[in-house]
């Protein structure tokens, strides 16, 4: 008996080791968001394609969507509108790190957003309305912190694989707390 409980217990620590699967989809994002579960798709960028500042070269942003309604958000889709969009995924949230430098590292986000790129009205998280009207921006206050870790750069894949954490505020207070983070995206062809 004591060695089935062993076992399972080691199973158990085996199995929460490892990132978590994204639904059939190798390029995605998990993570915890205000102690509930939050996944979605997951996207790169090169920075300097969207930032004209020289400190953009070398450097990508990474775009993470979840097609999941934010709780207690205002968007309200017409029965009309469900039906058009049946079968797809439309971004009802973005999580957005700018500027992140291609090499493996930790990264202070508030160091990240320095180099621009980022619009002051959009925040590095936003509530979409229909993929991309925005509902609602979140700002990673002057006392908040939040670290994006890159883990892996797989050249040959073209991929990126990283940890994050952060704390954002909307304008009206809403807190969005996002720990446990994981994605692997896709970077763009050269």
């Amino acid at each position: 008996m004591k060695g089935i409980i062993l076992l399972f217990a080691l199973a158990s620590c085996l199995a929460c080791s490892r990132p978590p699967t994204t639904f059939n989809n190798p390029y995605g994002v998990t993570a915890l968001l205000n102690d509930s579960t939050w996944f979605g798709r997951a996207y790169a960028a090169e920075a300097a394609a969207l930032n004209n500042n020289p400190c953009a070269t070398g450097r990508f942003t990474v775009f993470l969507d979840s097609n999941v309604g934010y709780p207690g958000d205002q968007l309200r889709l017409s029965p009309q509108q469900m039906a058009l969009q049946a079968g797809e995924f439309v971004a009802r949230q973005r999580l957005t790190f700018y500027n992140i430098p291609a090499r493996k590292g930790s990264y202070r986000i508030n160091e990240l957003n320095q180099c621009g790129g980022i619009v002051a009205s959009q925040g590095n998280f936003a509530l979409l309305g229909n993929g991309s009207a925005l509902m609602e921006p979140y700002f990673l206050q002057p006392t908040q912190t939040g670290r994006v870790r890159i883990m892996k750069i797989d050249s040959a894949a073209r991929t990126v694989t990283g940890k994050f954490k952060v704390t954002l505020t909307a304008p009206g207070g809403r807190v969005a707390r996002f720990r446990q983070g994981w994605f692997i995206a896709r970077l763009p062809k050269k």
